[in-house]
């Protein structure tokens, strides 16, 4: 696959300093193979840091339940070049409680986000489990 680079601009209004920033998405040239059907791509901010806006959790996710849409890219995706799109969205999330910080062991074991999904049956529960102990 050929080298690939793809730019967008996020609004001013979705940044917290309110200042619009430029993300590209790219990625060098690289094999597919019947083994190997995937590529290895950068999203990255340019000439300054995305400060993506703090979200509410319950407000932040939005009535589709995949979080502010920042900004769309285009993309090939197979090698006669035909293209389709990639959404970079900002998620709220919900910072463990030991996020950031080291545990008993020296390690920062927790430095996870508890997301809000949306289950098969239509509600609304956070992707990791709360540290809740079950009964044996």
């Amino acid at each position: 696959m050929a080298a690939w680079s793809s730019t967008a601009t996020i609004p001013a209004n979705l940044t917290q300093n309110g200042v619009a920033t430029q993300v590209t998405l790219s990625w060098a040239t690289q094999n597919l193979t019947a083994s190997n059907t995937s590529l290895v791509a950068t999203i990255k901010a340019v000439g300054n840091d995305l400060l993506a806006k703090k979200l509410d959790v319950n407000a932040g996710i939005g009535n589709d339940y995949l979080g502010l849409l920042l900004g769309t890219f285009q993309y090939p995706y197979n090698t006669s070049g035909a293209l389709t799109t990639y959404q970079l969205r900002d998620i709220p999330g919900i910072p463990d409680r030991m996020f950031g910080q080291m545990d008993n062991a020296g390690k920062y074991e927790h430095n996870f986000l508890y997301l809000p999904v949306q289950a098969e049956d239509g509600k609304i529960w956070l992707n990791n489990n709360l540290g809740l102990i079950m009964p044996i």
